[in-house]
């Protein structure tokens, strides 16, 4: 399933490329953020790409897929690892001033895959036991940020700082946020 994802993304980016003109219906997007997962103990970079299109100056519909992977050691051969693979499908709205810069906010749904992977002799009943959480579902998705318009080879891109977050999830106990994301986007 995952192999096929990344196929069908990068064939869609190939498109989506193909058909970029001075300012287009569809965009590449791309960014990097520093994540953190519902409880902060796991913080480090993350990486999205996707694709989108323009309805008009004001509205956008994205697509993209989030990578995110930390590990943490500590004493006594402890160590707890997260992965979370997520897609959402995001519809923005921007705020445009004069100067074209813009405030976005957006919403959407989002499908996320997440494993941990957790060893610790002082949490396990036996010795050198590893315990392992798989959850896949769907949630939602909020997007918060400011756009700034630049111009590569006399063609209308963008750059935005932006707040991004997915949840809520509830199973044994609610977490408002399963991911909360803040860093750099890129639109081309």
């Amino acid at each position: 399933m995952k192999t096929n994802l990344w196929v069908v993304l990068v064939i869609l980016l190939f498109i989506t490329q193909m058909a970029c003109a001075q300012r287009s219906l569809f965009f590449l997007e791309g960014s990097v953020r520093v994540t953190g997962d519902a409880e902060m103990f796991f913080i480090a970079p993350s990486y999205s790409a996707g694709v989108g299109v323009n309805l008009d100056n004001s509205w956008s519909v994205v697509t993209s897929y989030t990578f995110f992977n930390n590990k943490k050691t500590g004493a006594g051969g402890y160590f707890d690892r997260l992965r979370q693979e997520t897609i959402d499908l995001t519809a923005l709205y921007r705020f445009r001033s004069k100067s074209k810069n813009a405030f976005f906010v957006g919403g959407g749904l989002a499908y996320q895959w997440r494993e941990e992977v957790c060893y610790s002799i002082e949490h396990s009943y036996l010795p050198n036991e590893t315990m392992i959480e798989k959850r896949n579902f769907l949630t939602a998705v909020f997007n918060i940020g400011y756009e700034i318009p630049v111009a590569i080879k006399n063609k209308e891109r963008s750059i935005a700082i932006d707040l991004k977050t997915t949840g809520p999830w509830n199973e044994s106990g609610t977490e408002i946020f399963t991911q909360v994301m803040l860093g750099l986007r890129f639109r081309y």
